[in-house]
């Protein structure tokens, strides 16, 4: 309703405060009705791409999570439905979950294998970060598949 009230007066201002000598150019019930027809396009426009904005980081937050980025994942959920964070990470979760791997596991390079079987875990998992630039939460996938 508020649209409505600014295009019919940005409608009316011509008529009021004119610039031209003349008759007013609409009549207030043409004013009311163009400006209700431009103010309901305008509205139907802005739920639109809302709308089509809200699906777009929703299929970001589905190929993040594709590709194990959790946390990333649940960021981009968050901003598209407004759940709080730990509801968020909850249905990535979940949905991670439900799907099966799509990519066999990647073998460990033999300096992070050779860690692991001294017994020296955490030093193994640094490694595999070292060496191939992964973030904690995907090297501790990687070594969970491995």
């Amino acid at each position: 309703m508020t649209a409505t009230g600014i295009i019919y007066f940005l409608l009316w201002w011509p008529d009021a405060f004119p610039l031209l000598p003349g008759p007013p150019a609409l009549d207030p019930w043409s004013r009311f009705i163009i400006s209700a027809i431009v103010a309901s396009a305008a509205t139907l426009g802005v739920i639109v791409v809302i709308h089509n904005r809200k699906n777009q980081l929703l299929q970001q937050a589905e190929r993040l999570a594709e590709r194990g980025e959790q946390i990333r994942a649940t960021r981009v959920l968050n901003r598209a439905t407004g759940l709080g964070l730990e509801e968020c990470a909850r249905v990535i979760e979940e949905y991670s979950a439900g799907r099966p791997s799509s990519a066999p596991p990647r073998p460990l390079p033999e300096e992070v294998r050779r860690l692991a079987e001294a017994g020296e875990q955490l030093r193994a998992v640094e490694r595999l970060r070292e060496l191939s630039g992964v973030g904690l939460e995907e090297a501790c996938d990687w070594w969970r598949k491995a």
